[in-house]
């Protein structure tokens, strides 16, 4: 079987087992569509392990992180409610934080750590005066001020 007939032949079964879903004939198929981005990033990160030159794939292991944590958070969302995204929205910062912050380990630049810590602190920030208090939300802007000043300090 050539490999574009498995790709077709996937593609049937799944659009098969979501009309079912979608006639009501199973249930709870519907909610399941994040394990796609789970695979998709799973794909990037079996991309990344064989190759021999890991420091130039590294964007493939920054967007198989990313892939692979946002489909947790999408997992979820489908089973709680997606109304909670609208205080879980600094996750993203931090998924992307997380997502730039792993290429520091392969590439060994620290503009990607900083970078990573940096959205990463200001993901926990945001998240924190959300949940505390959504009229708080500008306390986050004077604590990354803050941290600017701080970090410039540091560096003399």
């Amino acid at each position: 079987m050539k490999s574009n007939h498995v790709f077709a032949f996937i593609l049937i079964v799944i659009g098969m087992i979501f009309l079912l879903d979608s006639l009501e004939i199973i249930a709870g198929i519907s909610k399941m569509w994040p394990i796609f981005v789970f695979l998709l990033g799973l794909g990037f990160l079996m991309l990344f392990y064989p190759e021999k030159n890991k420091k130039r794939n590294a964007l493939q292991l920054g967007i198989a992180t990313g892939l692979i944590l946002l489909s947790i958070l999408f997992f979820y969302l489908n089973f709680t409610a997606w109304v909670k995204l609208a205080k879980l929205w600094p996750i993203f910062l931090i998924i992307v934080g997380l997502s730039i912050g792993i290429c520091y380990f392969t590439l060994k630049r620290v503009i990607f750590l900083y970078t990573g810590l940096i959205l990463i602190m200001l993901g926990i920030v945001f998240y924190l005066v959300f949940a505390i208090s959504t009229r708080l939300w500008p306390v986050s802007l004077i604590l990354v001020g803050l941290s600017f000043i701080f970090l410039e300090d540091v560096k003399k």
